[in-house]
């Protein structure tokens, strides 16, 4: 396919993906927008899934693989940017799911509007073995966002599902290449979505959500990493918040006039994260330990005096769950925060 007619490159990292890499890659091959490209990176697999890969390339010329020693998901998909030829870019998990129609609709609505970044919403499946364990689907609204949008409505946008993931969305990717946006190679453990949002975020003149769900994510319970205690996971959520101060202060956004919002999104974004963390059965530190680590957050620099002071009775109208951490936060009711979200993980 000549360069000029590739319309979107997919990106889609592989690490010993088994039975589900055909499904993933079937689902993108399949798509009804065909000026595609699919580069799928074999990150160092032992699995058979580099061979699989090579298959793929051998039938369908848009495949493009690229084989290279286990280096993470961040290396992994800044090794296909670097190659990707698509006037936009999305990506892909090796064991998820688009639905047809998503490139398309997601496509079309971009030339439509001139769009520096498209989302669409998403289904996300918890799974046990072969037992779904729950499901959770965000829907976006249906709507078309400018810089000045953006910057008015920043708090509630990073506070809702919008912001949250790279693989419901396509990217353009002039904005990433001429503002050197790739993927922060210092996430290993989740949170590159977050982060690499956060800074491409600044660039973007003008954002498209789509009310349909187009991808399905499959958390597997004891495969995923998500799952797992991880000290570099409360790292991660540190350079998130930077990423977040870093924007409020691009767009000069006056925190005396967000001073709850701000500290909603803190409380969703960064302590409750780190409470959970801690709380996981992994984490092999004493009561007191988790507990002198949880206090610790109100010395942060980004925990500002106003952030121990806002209205509980608000925090609880706009979530019972919040409402409660922010209340046992506030008063250092630390044992009960970590026996309530270890409550939470055993039932979730």
């Amino acid at each position: 396919m000549e360069n000029n007619k590739i319309k979107v490159s997919v990106i889609m990292p592989v690490y010993n993906s088994g039975e589900y890499l055909k499904t993933a890659v079937d689902s993108i091959l399949s798509q009804s927008l065909k000026e595609i490209e699919l580069i799928l990176v074999d990150d160092g697999s032992t699995d058979g899934s580099a061979e699989r890969c090579d298959e793929y390339a051998a039938k369908d010329s848009r495949v493009v693989v690229i084989h290279q020693k286990n280096g993470g998901i961040c290396n992994a998909r800044n090794a296909a940017l670097k190659i990707a030829k698509g006037e936009y870019i999305g990506f892909s998990d090796h064991d998820d799911e688009y639905v047809p129609g998503y490139l398309e609709h997601a496509y079309n609505a971009a030339i439509f509007n001139n769009a520096d970044l498209v989302k669409v919403g998403k289904r996300e499946y918890i799974i046990q073995g072969n037992k779904v364990l729950r499901i959770k689907q965000s829907n976006l609204p249906s709507r078309v966002y400018h810089q000045e949008d953006i910057k008015k409505e920043y708090f509630d946008l990073v506070n809702s599902d919008e912001l949250d993931c790279l693989w419901d969305a396509l990217f353009r990717r002039s904005i990433i290449f001429n503002n050197s946006i790739w993927l922060d190679e210092r996430f290993r453990n989740g949170g590159e979505d977050i982060d690499f949002i956060q800074r491409i975020l600044r660039y973007t003149d003008t954002f498209v959500t789509i009310n349909k769900i187009y991808y399905k994510h499959y958390i597997r319970k004891g495969f995923s990493i998500s799952a797992k205690f991880n000290p570099e996971k409360i790292q991660a959520k540190k350079i998130i918040i930077f990423d977040i101060e870093n924007n409020i202060k691009y767009w000069s956004i006056d925190l005396n006039q967000y001073k709850f919002d701000y500290t909603y999104l803190l409380l969703r974004q960064y302590i409750a994260p780190i409470c959970s963390l801690y709380s996981n059965e992994g984490c092999k530190l004493s009561l007191k330990e988790k507990k002198d680590k949880i206090h610790a957050i109100k010395a942060e620099s980004f925990f500002f005096e106003f952030c121990n002071r806002q209205d509980i009775r608000k925090i609880f109208q706009k979530s019972k769950k919040y409402g409660l951490l922010y209340f046992l936060f506030k008063y250092g009711f630390y044992g009960l925060i970590l026996k309530m979200y270890l409550r939470r993980s055993k039932n979730a």
